[in-house]
């Protein structure tokens, strides 16, 4: 048992014991240390690699018989989304075919650091949008039927955040998709508050707000992924071996994972691939259809899935091949575009 812990329990702590526990100014690596020492049972030392992560620390971990990744959050408003990724991972192992790394170990009770943290297999090196080019048109129908098996595999019973029911079945926390959205716009727009997106993004935000009515009428949900990226997936020469990442997944419209996903890969400031964006669709429907309706409430949600990449722009822009005025001038004009042509959809008759 680690030393950090005083007495062992598997009772979860409580979020304001959790929030409390994170923001202890404990060192990153002697967490680490800690949770590999608990997990693996070993007394040496492990090489200790930090991945990134921005919501979340990422560090890949290699010791003699080992290599995984230990993911944990420090920031307290960030530990819903642990518990969120630790619960849809299990369940989705369980549950479907969507390819996910296993859950080698996790823990949100505060027992063993105090920090919720995840343990999985480290998988090799992922994707970057300069990838891209070189993903074989095999893999990018894969990535539409995982997708497309995470929608069809996963009905839910509510929209919002995730949770796994008494009977076992993933439900959501709200009554309403389009107060899901708006909770997340609402979200963006505070990030987005004071930089070069304000005006455009305010323009979306206003855009869909006169057109709630229309986000009202989804009444089926599935599980989305709703980050999903060229950074999320691990490609193989012919398919996706993992999709990682899942703590943003909500119960919601699956066009709008369908969306998102599309303008991430195939529309991103640096990106340009479009052209191959037909495989990827073409992977999704050999698995589901996503209704009749689907191209219009593409139309509509496209404005939206650019506020994400607008409030984590200092997140990404500095790994870019191009300036950053250059980036923040693509990106505002693939938005405007995409809200020229969401004012100009028609009501879509059913949801």
């Amino acid at each position: 048992m680690s030393t950090w812990a005083s007495h062992s329990s598997n009772v979860p702590a409580g979020r304001g014991e959790l929030e409390s526990a994170v923001s202890s100014p404990v060192n990153d690596r002697t967490v680490v240390r800690s949770i590999v020492e608990e997990v693996f049972s070993t007394g040496s030392r492990p090489r200790i690699h930090a991945l990134g992560g921005s919501d979340h620390r990422v560090y890949r971990v290699r010791g003699t018989d080992y290599d995984h990744v230990v993911k944990f959050c420090r920031e307290p408003q960030f530990v819903g989304r642990t518990v969120r990724e630790i619960t849809v991972l299990r369940w989705l192992a369980e549950h479907t075919a969507v390819p996910v790394p296993p859950v080698t170990a996790s823990d949100c009770s505060g027992a063993v650091v105090p920090v919720p943290y995840l343990v999985t297999p480290y998988l090799g090196e992922l994707s970057s949008a300069s990838d891209l080019a070189h993903v074989p048109p095999e893999a990018l129908r894969s990535l539409g039927a995982a997708l497309g098996r995470l929608h069809s595999e996963t009905e839910c019973d509510g929209f919002g955040v995730p949770h796994v029911s008494e009977s076992g079945a993933i439900t959501g926390s709200d009554d309403s998709w389009a107060d899901t959205l708006d909770t997340i716009l609402q979200g963006y727009l505070d990030t987005i508050d004071g930089t070069p997106f304000q005006a455009i993004a305010e323009r979306i935000y206003a855009t869909f707000d006169r057109q709630r009515a229309v986000f009202e009428q989804v009444t089926a949900a599935s599980l989305l992924h709703t980050d999903l990226g060229p950074t999320n997936v691990r490609f193989t020469s012919d398919g996706v071996d993992a999709i990682i990442d899942w703590e943003r997944s909500l119960c919601g419209h699956d066009v709008y994972d369908l969306c998102q996903t599309s303008v991430s890969f195939f529309e991103g400031p640096d990106v340009c691939i479009e052209e191959r964006e037909s495989q990827f669709y073409a992977g999704y429907r050999s698995v589901r259809h996503p209704g009749g309706d689907w191209n219009r409430y593409r139309q509509l949600y496209r404005p939206l899935v650019h506020l994400e990449p607008m409030a984590t722009f200092e997140m990404w822009v500095d790994d870019l091949p191009i300036l950053r005025s250059e980036a923040v001038r693509r990106l505002t004009e693939d938005a405007e575009r995409a809200l020229d042509r969401a004012t100009d959809v028609e009501e879509p008759n059913d949801g």
